[in-house]
């Protein structure tokens, strides 16, 4: 059976194993034996990504909502060596396929599809509670896209998406990996990925301009498995590194230069687009200590000053795990912002991982034990620092069941992808403000 992370339907694709786009750029339905993100950004044609080892918070399942792509996971499958076999039925590289209210109808049988209902979030549900709805966006055309909806500010720019639809991944892989296993990159290299991320920062910071919204802008969480391939992960790992635990601001203490430069980056836009420093929110990922949010405190003063940047912007935590969240009274003595990642919390906490149909169950609703880690991360930081600006992002922001939670532990602002934004909230915000 599949069951189906995100909505949608396509009437003909082309089975595909993860290599190369299909010839023609047929339409295309890739299934993968381990987490990619390649084939939802290097290949346009691609409609729909399945595969055993993926859930509803995964890193894929993210970017595929985003994209409106078909995403689902895979229960009672078989891998062989060449292809998949779901209840009896061979997917067979190169087979066609049909996504239908019925399943995913070949030419050997249907598949099930399990469909899970697409919460949406509303705006005058957010207002009702005294939440702020603001949107994760991964480029310029999602930020429109939200703040047209009705979000009054960005809760989160990944800028690891950013790079993957700016066509960087290759430049990126390199640079990381070169770090990582001691080599020299190119200056050319470096300069076209921190002239890329200038230009798509800026464009994304200017929509934030014309609706005078505040942005938050996550430093790149690169999952390395998701980013390279075998011969580049065996590399890495035989220069010392377990690449599977190289996260967010960890990777960062092995590539430092690689998150210098996008600090730079990030000041250079907030230059260009000509928004006020104090709307801008720079964001450390997977931290566990309080060291780890330090060293990227000292660094952007540096970095805002070589930009030519007024002053540097605001600097911001992500609570994703429970040492972070343990830890809140230090974090906000160094931070401004506070965003719950509630996704690698969940992960974290019940010890399934994010990329397995486990977590079907445990996507949406904001667990008993994961609102106890929010309830003292909220309080401790808020003691230390009671201007602390919280928000909540991943699947349970999109979950309108948790807003009344959320209100009551005190966050600001919840934060899903513009997809998941309700149609109507539009209408409800300019009401609100009198359009």
């Amino acid at each position: 059976m599949l069951h189906s992370l995100t909505d949608g339907f396509f009437s003909s694709a082309v089975i595909s194993y993860g290599g190369s786009p299909t010839d023609g750029g047929l339409p295309r339905l890739v299934v993968q034996r381990r987490p990619s993100l390649s084939p939802l950004i290097d290949d346009a044609s691609t409609v729909g990504v399945i595969s055993p080892r993926i859930g509803p918070t995964s890193h894929v399942t993210a970017v595929s909502r985003a994209r409106g792509i078909f995403c689902a996971a895979v229960s009672n499958g078989v891998f062989s060596e060449e292809m998949l076999t779901i209840d009896g039925v061979d997917l067979p590289e190169g087979c066609t396929a049909a996504l239908t209210e019925d399943g995913l109808v070949t030419s050997a049988g249907l598949i099930r599809v399990q469909r899970r209902a697409i919460t949406k979030v509303r705006a005058d549900d957010c207002r009702r509670l005294g939440l702020r709805l603001y949107c994760n966006v991964n480029n310029e055309r999602e930020a429109a896209m939200g703040l047209a909806a009705g979000a009054t500010g960005i809760g989160s720019v990944r800028s690891e998406h950013l790079s993957l639809e700016a066509g960087l991944r290759s430049l990126v892989v390199c640079y990381v990996t070169n770090l990582l296993c001691g080599r020299t990159t190119p200056d050319s290299i470096i300069r076209e990925v921190v002239s890329k991320w200038i230009h798509q920062l800026t464009a994304v910071l200017d929509q934030a301009v014309a609706y005078c919204a505040p942005v938050a802008i996550r430093l790149a969480d690169i999952s390395l498995p998701e980013w390279l391939d075998d011969e580049q992960l065996e590399l890495v790992e035989a220069h010392g590194h377990q690449a599977d635990q190289l996260r967010g601001i960890v990777l960062a203490e092995f590539a430092w230069p690689f998150y210098g430069n996008l600090l730079y980056a990030i000041c250079k836009a907030i230059r260009r687009s000509g928004i006020p420093p104090r709307e801008v929110a720079v964001i450390v990922p997977f931290v566990s200590n309080g060291g780890q949010v330090a060293a990227v405190s000292r660094e952007l003063p540096k970095q805002a000053a070589a930009a030519g940047c007024e002053a540097p912007p605001k600097l911001g935590v992500m609570i994703e795990t429970p040492a972070a969240a343990l830890q809140a009274s230090e974090l906000a003595r160094l931070a401004d912002w506070f965003i719950l990642g509630t996704n690698d919390l969940t992960a974290l906490v019940t010890g399934i991982s994010r990329d397995t149909a486990l977590a079907l169950s445990s996507g949406l609703q904001v667990l008993f034990e994961v609102e106890r880690l929010l309830r003292i991360a909220i309080s401790e930081g808020r003691r230390t620092k009671p201007s602390l600006t919280i928000g909540v992002c991943g699947e349970s922001a999109a979950n309108s069941d948790n807003l009344a939670t959320f209100a009551a532990l005190g966050v600001d602002f919840v934060s899903p992808v513009p997809r998941l934004i309700s149609r109507n909230a539009h209408d409800a915000y300019a009401a609100d403000v009198g359009v």
